[in-house]
């Protein structure tokens, strides 16, 4: 029962996913579908930036829609406050995004405190939650005073930084939402910033009519009109995931949240399920010896009338008291389950004390004490009401071997070869997993390629010399096989990430009266100008040896113009200034239009700097993956400061990995258990039954070892029986799960002799115990029935 209760709340909450926003139903998110020959290849959670508001003017089903886009390339964030005496505070943000206002309107949001008669995250605007305005301003929190209008800081390079007002703070979203996040910054702030036409970046969910037509819904998605507004490639498609379905989907790229395995949630039910099954089985069997110990009670109530109504009314009862104490005994134990799962495990379970899910608890539980009630009470219930009274009456020994007793064992043995069969495969499936995952861990000759990028956050200071110093470092590291290979660049996959808006720069010794307003600075290297070259007016692109160029800038025409060069050539070789100290201008592009503002372009270890890492691990299990990853990461750290891995994936396999032995285990053991109980009980009724034929065996010569041989042999057949079942059915799982690893075992019949070797001599070792008093009892007293 305590199991059942664990496992219904486990599911019931993987499957309430997002439920607790008030318009779930209608919430969907726009995906981007990769197909090939018809078949979707690829799924990726980001669409387009202008994506939501395209389809929500061509779709009237669409009442709204909204976007949020990760606040870094891994959603973290720095957080720069001042504390009351103006000390600074650093808080680091797992999750942000950026947001616009319409996600309010969209997703249900629990607010704490917010600006009265004022849209959230208008320009500037930022909110965060509890948790976050806790870390943020400490103090104030606990003095309860408001943070409403208080400054937060973004550093955005080693000199600049950007400041955001708190507009509101509300409470973290529940657990069981596929997003998670501590502050949301102004999106209409970064607009210019974000909007990104090459490549997808945004999360788009949209509020759809739940009157719409799917079908023509889902033509009108796949408009090639829209898509290629956006630039689109020709395989590509949009598709739409119901909000309550996002937690469940699997093989969807860049999904902000931990998706739950269906796979894994299926092998929760069926487990529980069996070990219900069993437990149910055992107390039947444990009901029918019973009924048995109770036969002169029975055949009196008939002498006196008691009719087989109110008799089977009277064991039911008995049966539903003890299924009662079984259940408030459940409630604890699945209580203290759950805790030992907060302390032993990193599963994400609900909070049982909560009153739903309390009372959704408690209603399941009176369901299976009903059920068991009434499975383990019938039978037993109608086996004592067929008894004659004169046949009750002579006691146990003449039922155990009337008639309906002889039903009794039969049902009593159908249930123990299922008790059986279950065990072994529980025992055999737990040494084929270990053995596998031992076989991964341990594997040394074998070698996995993992495909890492790297983000350094940029050295103020770093030179030519320095780009030599790291890339000597690289080089040593490739030659001694810690990284098979590895390129620098500051575009992430292709793309520009850091773009931001700076004072105009000017000549140095020139005139700096009415400066344009603002430039725009892009951070690239060489790759981006690559096979461009009638793009240049003058000079040339930067240096293919990444970091030599730290002092270098290309710029476009309307900048060379801001900064009153009179040509291009004039401007080669020039100092300018003023961002974080003199630039050279080594290079001047074309305006890609007419009114084009002024661009500089940078690059160098000086900005964000990514690096893509080929790491040679040995092995292919979690356990080693990061391992390597720890040491790549070590070794850069030597001369990178600061550098971090983009891809976490490894350490949530690794995770995985033991929760699942862990789960299996308990399980395994609870069936064992169940089993070893199962015997126990039909060993003993098997040793009264045939209390006399041992007892004339005895007369006729035979001694306790033939004896007990005899008692042992009958439950060695049980035995067979179950293993014939059950290691047919544990080699064809084996082998669909095995099939998942690139390096398994060799699957063989041994893998599951062992167990059923071992759940062998359990069974010798307590039918011997069960046996033992029957085998040595006085032949003169079992032939007297006493």
């Amino acid at each position: 029962m305590a199991t059942c209760l664990f496992i219904f709340n486990y599911v019931r909450f993987e499957y309430s996913y997002d439920n607790f926003n008030e318009k779930a139903r209608e919430i969907h998110r726009v995906e981007t579908d990769t197909y090939f020959r018809q078949e979707v290849i690829k799924t990726n959670a980001f669409t387009k930036y202008g994506v939501g508001q395209s389809l929500e003017n061509s779709h009237p089903e669409i009442e709204n829609s909204a976007r949020l886009i990760p606040f870094s390339e891994n959603s973290s964030a720095f957080l720069l406050t001042k504390d009351l005496e103006g000390r600074k505070r650093t808080t680091f943000l797992e999750k942000a995004y950026y947001s616009e206002s319409s996600f309010f309107d969209i997703f249900s949001v629990d607010w704490v405190e917010k600006k009265a008669n004022e849209e959230m995250l208008s320009e500037n605007g930022l909110v965060v939650s509890t948790t976050t305005a806790q870390s943020l301003f400490p103090k104030l929190i606990q003095n309860g005073q408001s943070i409403l209008g208080k400054k937060v800081n973004i550093r955005i390079s080693s000199q600049n930084e950007e400041t955001w007002i708190i507009q509101g703070v509300f409470k973290p979203l529940p657990k069981n939402s596929h997003l998670t996040f501590g502050a949301l910054f102004s999106l209409s702030a970064k607009d210019f910033l974000l909007n990104s036409a090459s490549q997808e970046n945004t999360y788009t969910y949209a509020l759809v009519n739940n009157d719409y037509d799917r079908k023509l819904f889902k033509e009108k998605l796949i408009d090639r009109d829209l898509l290629s507004e956006f630039s689109y490639k020709e395989l590509d498609f949009l598709s739409f995931r119901p909000l309550r379905d996002i937690h469940t989907s699997t093989n969807v790229s860049n999904d902000p949240g931990q998706s739950a395995k269906p796979t894994f949630i299926l092998f929760l039910i069926v487990m529980g399920s069996i070990i219900l099954i069993l437990a149910a089985t055992n107390y039947i069997n444990s009901s029918i010896i019973n009924s048995i110990e109770r036969s002169k009670e029975v055949g009196i109530r008939k002498l006196l009338g008691v009719r087989p109504v109110q008799l089977i009314f009277n064991i039911l009862v008995e049966s539903g008291f003890i299924n009662l104490i079984s259940g408030l005994l459940a409630l604890g134990v699945f209580l203290f389950g759950v805790r030992s799962v907060d302390l032993f495990t990193s599963i994400d379970y609900p909070n049982v004390l909560n009153t739903h899910v309390m009372l959704a608890s408690v209603l399941s539980l009176i369901v299976i004490i009903i059920i068991a009630a009434l499975l383990s009470g019938y039978f037993p219930a109608r086996l004592l009401i067929s008894l004659k009274p004169i046949e009750a009456m002579r006691g146990k020994n003449q039922v155990v071997n009337s008639k309906q007793s002889s039903k009794g064992s039969g049902i009593m043995r159908v249930l123990l070869v299922f008790q059986i069969t279950t065990s072994i495969i529980f025992v055999s499936g737990l040494y084929i997993v270990q053995k596998q995952l031992n076989y991964v861990k341990d594997k040394e000759n074998k070698s996995f390629r993992m495909n890492l990028t790297a983000k350094f956050p940029g050295l103020t200071g770093a030179n030519d010399d320095y780009a030599r110093q790291i890339q000597g470092f690289i080089s040593n590291l490739i030659k001694d096989d810690k990284i098979e290979s590895a390129d620098i660049s500051n575009l992430y996959n292709g793309q520009i990430k850091m773009r931001q808006t700076i004072k105009p720069l000017y000549q140095v010794g020139g005139d700096t009266t009415a400066l344009v307003d603002k430039f725009d600075l892009y951070v690239i290297d060489h790759q981006y100008f690559d096979g461009a070259n009638d793009q240049f007016l003058s000079g040339q692109n930067f240096d293919r040896r990444f970091g030599y160029d730290y002092n270098g800038t290309i710029v476009n025409e309307s900048a060379l113009k801001a900064m009153r060069f009179t040509n291009p050539d004039s401007a080669i070789n020039k100092m300018v200034r003023p961002y974080n100290g003199p630039l050279k201008i080594q290079g001047v592009i074309k305006n890609d239009s007419i009114n084009d503002i002024p661009k500089i372009y940078v690059t160098g270890l000086r900005y964000p700097t990514y690096f893509d890492l080929t790491i040679l691990a040995r092995g292919n299990s979690a356990e080693k993956l990061n391992s390597s990853l720890r040491a790549a990461q070590n070794n850069l750290n030597r001369q990178l400061s600061g550098i971090y891995f983009l891809t976490r994936k490894y350490d949530e396999q690794l995770v995985m990995e033991k929760n699942l032995v862990k789960i299996f285990f308990a399980f395994t053991l609870m069936a064992v258990l169940i089993a070893s109980l199962g015997i126990f009980g039909l060993s003993s009724f098997t040793a009264l039954k045939r209390a006399k034929e041992i007892s004339i065996r005895k007369i006729l010569g035979a001694d306790i070892s033939q004896i007990l041989y005899l008692l042992v042999y009958d439950f060695l057949r049980l035995m067979f029986i179950g293993s014939a079942i059950a290691i047919p059915m544990v080699i064809y799982a084996a082998r669909e799960w095995l099939e998942s690893y690139a390096f398994r075992i060799n699957l063989h019949i041994g893998l599951t002799l062992l167990p059923v070797f071992g759940m062998c001599l359990l069974s010798v070792g307590i039918i011997v115990k069960q046996s033992w008093g029957t085998s040595i009892q006085s032949p003169l007293q079992s032939l007297r029935g006493s």
